[in-house]
């Protein structure tokens, strides 16, 4: 029938091959009419209807409309924090989106508390080496980047590195990303001469796994020529 948890599941399966297509706009009004049934369904403080929520917010988030996704999450927030209590790993999950989406909005020292409310909460549950610490990690140097405490900034991104090392391995992509996060920090310290080895490393990385025509790879690239540029060594940034 038309208010069936089947067919919200169908829904939300529809929306994402929208945005997999690069038609995120179409995917809101799927995502809508999901909610609206799983609203009736489950109720609207059940945790299905939370991971409705947060798809919702996700096709937002696609469309640069960050207040909306913040209102949707602030959402999800008070419902596993009822639902699954404030120590619940899906809780810390709920707390990295939105700090994320603050991130967006520039209100970085929000950002912040939050992710650290994550961070906490995860490394209770989860243990030290689990893929959402290194998320934490990785969201925490980005965070504190952007509030130029490259310090704090260089060791969480180290840590985002060494804990997605373990749990994934070397030539993981979350590994290679955090790998490349750590170079962009280590060029915002102004120490370009430790971001270019990482660089070139991540470049021939990405190339093996990706293949060569890959978008990832061309955003390396770009990292990769920026650094060469700022090193004067203009001769090889210009190929990139």
């Amino acid at each position: 029938g038309f208010e069936h948890p089947i067919t919200v599941v169908c829904l939300v399966n529809l929306a994402y091959t929208f945005v997999a297509l690069g038609e995120p706009s179409k995917a809101i009004p799927m995502r809508l009419r999901a909610l609206e049934i799983a609203e009736k369904v489950h109720g609207p403080e059940h945790p299905d209807t939370a991971r409705v929520l947060t798809h919702l917010a996700d096709s937002y988030i696609g469309l640069a409309e960050y207040d909306k996704a913040v209102q949707l999450q602030e959402r999800v927030l008070v419902i596993f924090e009822k639902s699954v209590g404030p120590d619940d790993p899906l809780t810390g999950q709920a707390l990295s989106n939105l700090s994320l989406t603050y991130s967006y909005l520039s209100n970085y020292k929000k950002a912040l508390s939050l992710q650290l409310r994550s961070l906490a909460i995860n490394e209770k549950a989860l243990g030290l080496s689990h893929p959402n610490i290194a998320t934490n990690f990785n969201n925490l140097a980005e965070i504190y980047r952007s509030l130029a405490d490259f310090d704090k900034a260089l060791y969480m991104q180290q840590r985002a590195v060494d804990v997605a090392e373990k749990v994934f391995g070397v030539n993981h992509p979350m590994t290679m990303a955090g790998s490349e996060n750590l170079a962009l920090t280590y060029a915002a310290m102004g120490q370009r001469h430790k971001a270019l080895p990482i660089l070139q490393g991540v470049l021939i990385d990405h190339q093996n796994f990706y293949g060569q025509n890959h978008p990832i790879i061309a955003n390396t690239m770009s990292n990769l020529a920026e650094t060469y540029r700022e090193l004067a060594e203009f001769e090889k940034a210009l190929p990139l």
